[in-house]
This record gives structure tokens, C-alpha cells and sequence, in this order.
């Protein structure tokens, strides 16, 4: 009988998963940190962004190219190509 024991936490996993995001950890580094091998946590963090982005996927809303269009900030107005700006800000 195969047994599947867990190496650690779904929140350590998840804590990883957020720091690979956040700061950009090489795998390497990140498994070296969590004291598993690197394949085991690139596993694990593409298991936790297929997850996430399934669920998150419903909280994302794309407007119609009409209101794109109709909103766009007037710096870009001269740039047709533009359809998405997309803010990354963090503040502390």
C-alpha cells in the first residue's frame, strides 16, 4: 500500500507559494528554507497557482473593449495598441 505523507503544512505551502510571488525566491532557495527538494516545491507551487487562479479567476473583471476605450487615461490615448494597464503597487 502506497502511503502519501505530507512534508509540511498547507499554510507552509502556501506561505511559500506567496514568497516566490512576492520577493521572487529562486525554487532552490525556497526549498533549501523549507527542507524539501526543489522539484517537491515547484510541484507544489504551480499546485497552488493552478488552485488560486481557478478560484480567483471569478473575482477578475474584463471590461468590453467599448469601455476600455471609453475610460482610457488620457496619456494613453494616442497608443491604440493599449487595451490593459495593470497597477502592481504594493505599499507597506
Amino acid at each position: 500500500m502506497l502511503v502519501c505523507l505530507r512534508t509540511f503544512t498547507l499554510e507552509g505551502e502556501f506561505l511559500m507559494t506567496l514568497m516566490k510571488l512576492s520577493i521572487g525566491l529562486l525554487n532552490k532557495n525556497l526549498a533549501d528554507r523549507f527542507k524539501i527538494s526543489t522539484s517537491q516545491c515547484s510541484k507544489t507551487i504551480n499546485t497552488w497557482l493552478l488552485a488560486t487562479s481557478t478560484t480567483l479567476q471569478k473575482l477578475v473583471f474584463w471590461p468590453t473593449i467599448e469601455q476600455v476605450m471609453a475610460t482610457k487615461p488620457q496619456r494613453f490615448q494616442n497608443l491604440p495598441d493599449i487595451h490593459d494597464i495593470i497597477d502592481c503597487t504594493v505599499s507597506c
